[in-house]
């Protein structure tokens, strides 16, 4: 039998617009918000609905505009 795998959309940010030289991330969890600088060591967490809400829609946005 084979093995289930997730099925995975990849998007590339242009090489023009380089957004991701600053080793920081965030993570959306349900209604938390999570903004981690690795080379720092710092994070904060934001937990409101609201907020969580909004950064969703700002990351679907970017997703779905991104070339194919």
């Amino acid at each position: 039998s084979k093995k289930r795998v997730l099925e995975r959309i990849e998007r590339l940010v242009p090489a023009k617009f380089d957004p991701f030289e600053y080793d920081i991330t965030q993570i959306i969890y349900n209604t938390k918000v999570a903004f981690i600088d690795f080379e720092s060591k710092t994070a904060w967490i934001i937990e409101s609905p609201r907020f969580a809400n909004f950064q969703r829609q700002l990351f679907k946005l970017l997703f779905q505009r991104l070339a194919r």
